[in-house]
């Protein structure tokens, strides 16, 4: 009909579809939609595109890109006056920080969007800054912190009647019963979250891996570690597949299969330095105990 603005619209809402239900191969039409709001001179739509394009790079590991993509988006928000959706995409910024290992630098990012959020009573864009907060406490071993920022998270987003936040909130504190040394309480909780969003399911069915090898059932482990990986495959998600290698390389010690943790190791180390990830922030879970604290860890491996 030659309505260009319900066109831009239609192709920016058809790509965020397709990638959230794991066909990102078919979410081609955003660059079309940008260029629309160009020509239309519409800033705000234009910093939607640009997080939106920003996050397909994400998930298929093209970090750098990534974060020009959101660098764009957020300095086209704060061209319309609007600081609070600024922060809000400068969140997307410091969650690839984050999986970079830059936890400092993350950090910082989070802590100014939680001080913009409040200050202008925005519990969306604070309830998400808390949510980034929480996982790197739980990255630095501090659960009890963790514990105390993604529970915050997950009331308001709650509050708000946000389920599909408050699954992805669920799939962090499973991981931080992990964290907290309770496999039983992790696998519990990855069992009453829901996977209506392919994207989580990598995530999902490693920690169920990881519980069931933490309470010594191997073949269980295995099952759910191999499950991970297809579906992380299957979505080219580079750094869900990495993270999942990384425990299938400690469980192949465990089993004594050396060979095989050598070539996933190959793979593991290969997208750690794709997707630009210092090493010493590569802190998965260990899933060695008493049975096996002979056998080397994956980092000694990688040594």
């Amino acid at each position: 009909s030659g309505n260009l603005r319900a066109e831009a619209h239609a192709r920016f809402i058809l790509d965020w579809a397709y990638v959230v239900l794991g066909k990102s191969e078919l979410a081609v039409h955003s660059r079309r939609s940008l260029e629309i709001y160009e020509e239309l001179g519409d800033l705000d739509r234009q910093a939607g595109v640009l997080n939106n394009l920003g996050g397909f790079a994400y998930y298929e590991g093209r970090w750098h890109d990534a974060i020009a993509l959101y660098e764009q988006a957020r300095d086209a928000r704060l061209r319309t006056g609007n600081a609070v959706e600024a922060a809000f995409i400068a969140c997307n910024i410091g969650e690839v920080l984050t999986e970079q290992g830059r936890l400092a630098e993350a950090e910082s990012v989070f802590h100014d969007a939680l001080r913009v959020a409040r200050a202008a009573k925005k519990p969306y864009v604070a309830a998400s800054a808390l949510q980034r907060l929480g996982r790197i406490a739980m990255l630095r071993s501090d659960s009890d912190r963790a514990f105390e920022l993604l529970r915050d998270a997950r009331e308001q987003f709650e509050t708000m009647k946000n389920a599909d936040d408050v699954s992805e909130v669920d799939v962090l504190l499973a991981e931080c019963h992990l964290v907290a040394g309770d496999p039983e309480q992790a696998l519990a909780l990855v069992a009453d979250t829901s996977a209506a969003n392919p994207t989580r399911l990598p995530a999902l069915e490693r920690t169920r891996g990881r519980a069931l090898a933490a309470l010594g059932d191997d073949a269980g482990a295995r099952d759910a570690l191999e499950s991970s990986l297809t579906e992380a495959r299957e979505q080219e998600a580079l750094y869900e597949i990495a993270q999942t290698l990384d425990v299938l390389v400690t469980l192949d010690l465990r089993d004594g299969d050396v060979a095989s943790a050598e070539q996933r190791e190959a793979e593991h180390s290969a997208l750690l330095g794709r997707l630009g990830i210092q090493p010493e922030a590569d802190r998965q879970i260990d899933l060695t105990d008493e049975r096996t604290s002979d056998l080397p860890t994956a980092a000694a491996l990688r040594t």
